[in-house]
């Protein structure tokens, strides 16, 4: 199982991460082929409770990153956030993971560093292309 991101959309949003104060997040938008997950792009959300330690995705940022990717045909395959803190997920994250599964990015905000997980609590392979 793999998550394969171009590299500009991985890249732009570490930058944006080591900049934030507050844990950022969004959606990846692509499509699942077999045991892959491609991230044709990424949709960044507001959130709406700017702390360092906990995100909110905007409900209006969810409706339409919805509306979007099925009008491009194509899905929510993901949701990416920060954490002041490895990119492991947190108990806050797995409760999330219930609600959405698919893949969820998690980036350190103070490193930049990045690793991907499944619902299951897989570590999936991440892929830049």
């Amino acid at each position: 199982m793999r998550l394969i991101i171009k590299k500009r959309d991985i890249e732009r949003i570490v930058k944006n991460a080591m900049k934030s104060s507050v844990e950022l997040a969004g959606f990846l938008i692509g499509v699942k082929k077999s045991e892959d997950f491609m991230v044709e792009y990424t949709y960044d959300a507001d959130t709406t409770n700017n702390t360092s330690t906990s995100f909110k995705i905007n409900p209006n940022d969810t409706y339409n990153a919805i509306k979007r990717a099925e009008e491009d045909k194509l899905e929510i395959i993901g949701i990416y956030h920060t954490h002041p803190a490895p990119p492991e997920p947190s108990l806050k994250d797995r409760e999330g993971m219930k609600a959405w599964p698919g893949i969820w990015l998690i980036i350190d905000s103070r490193t930049g560093r990045y690793n991907a997980w499944n619902e299951k609590l897989e570590k999936i392979v991440v892929e830049i292309v």
